[in-house]
């Protein structure tokens, strides 16, 4: 058998009709549309974004169309990808570990049903990420995970098993705790914490008894009144990861009192911190923005509250974020679905949000926030091509999505 002597080049191909210059753009697709909000900067009218295979070439007003690509007319608007930074979506059975009250080696992504229609119902709507957190029940209810909506398969669908600890300060984390005082304890709702004070005691033990053993490797805290033995070894080590820099730390926090007690903690302990909830953030923004604190808000001018202050800081809370240059983004955890999450926006550009800033807060911002933004959250140059198509504005009370794109591929199911 005769054996080749130099490698075959791409014009050698070419000339033996081995391969065609169609075959070499088949995996090319151009969408025109007639407005594009990139997740980064200023919307860009009549524009054209180019793919290859899996991933974003090139966007903008002069983007010239190779011969032979796939071209996609869009009459409406293209953005991002859509994400949800905070979500409960496809958790199988109760949202958190109840019985325990600080469980931090817990991973949210083994009660998750990757096949749960949430997810297909959520990527219709164009969501294409979600940050799956557990229930705000436990102080300290464990790892939360991002994945895909997409359902495929395990290792495609999963982008972080391990993306943040999730850590709760609000009143559900005491919510029917009894006290022991004048009645037995029959049942495990007689448990610690009972109060505010109580929640932030645990949080500030776990924490402390984290450093503990890694400045010591021996727990020397006092036995009257302790919880020790309080973490296993795994739980002390995912703290001391926390207090290091190396993992996120997520707290649920909707009060002045509780925000503050959040921004304290990150700052005692070094906390890479990012506040979900944050009801009353807008009376707490020169200290927010000062810690360079994170914010994840419920979309919708959400004021459901017990507060007594005037509700328009709820309704404007977005638009005074924005204003204040503090970073946030979207979470419908405790609120609903990822796919009512446009039905909230319509109400937070109605209240005075720009669409620009609402897209960026749930494609760019998002992504940064959660730090995956090397992969997603804006078309640019070497994105993954998740993209979504809207037949008008998509906070138009009429506008629907035409299509979903998830790697350069559009979504027919």
């Amino acid at each position: 058998m005769r054996t080749l002597k130099k490698p075959i080049t791409l014009l050698a191909l070419l000339s033996l009709g081995l391969l065609s210059v169609t075959a070499l753009q088949a995996e090319v697709t151009a969408i025109r549309a007639s407005k594009i909000f990139t997740g980064a900067g200023a919307p860009i009218e009549n524009g054209v974004i180019l793919i290859n295979g899996d991933k974003i070439t090139d966007v903008g007003q002069k983007v010239s169309i190779p011969a032979g690509a796939k071209v996609i007319e869009v009459k409406g608007v293209v953005t991002p990808g859509w994400i949800n930074a905070g979500s409960t979506e496809g958790i199988q059975g109760r949202l958190a570990e109840e019985v325990e009250e600080v469980t931090p080696e817990i991973r949210v992504l083994d009660s998750l049903d990757l096949d749960s229609r949430n997810f297909k119902s959520a990527l219709k709507e164009g969501i294409t990420t979600v940050a799956i957190s557990p229930g705000e029940r436990n102080v300290i209810g464990g790892l939360g995970a991002i994945v895909r909506t997409k359902p495929q398969s395990l290792r495609k669908m999963v982008v972080n098993d391990q993306a943040f600890l999730s850590v709760s300060m609000v009143l559900s984390a005491a919510y029917s705790n009894r006290s022991m005082r004048g009645a037995a304890p029959y049942s495990i709702y007689y448990r610690i914490p009972t109060t505010r004070m109580g929640t932030v005691f645990l949080i500030r033990r776990a924490f402390t008894e984290a450093k503990t053993y890694s400045d010591s490797k021996k727990i020397t805290l006092p036995q009257i009144g302790s919880l020790t033995p309080f973490l296993s070894q795994e739980g002390r080590d995912i703290l001391l990861a926390c207090t290091q820099g190396k993992r996120k730390v997520r707290i649920r926090a909707d009060y002045k009192q509780e925000i503050r007690s959040a921004i304290m903690m990150a700052k005692e302990f070094g906390l890479s911190l990012t506040i979900e909830g944050a009801l009353e953030a807008a009376q707490l923004i020169p200290e927010i923005k000062e810690s360079k604190t994170q914010l994840l808000i419920r979309p919708g001018a959400y004021f459901e509250t017990f507060s007594k202050e005037d509700p328009s800081q709820f309704l404007d809370l977005p638009k005074a974020l924005t204003k204040a240059k503090i970073p946030f983004a979207f979470s419908t955890t405790n609120w609903g679905s990822s796919a009512s999450l446009r039905t909230g926006l319509r109400m937070d550009v109605r209240f005075g949000l720009s669409e620009n800033d609402a897209i960026n807060a749930v494609t760019s911002q998002a992504a940064k926030i959660l730090g995956i933004d090397s992969k997603v959250g804006s078309i640019a140059k070497g994105k993954n091509a998740d993209l979504v198509a809207f037949t008008d504005s998509p906070f138009s009370i009429t506008s629907q999505v035409d299509w979903v794109m998830v790697d350069g591929k559009v979504q027919n199911d």
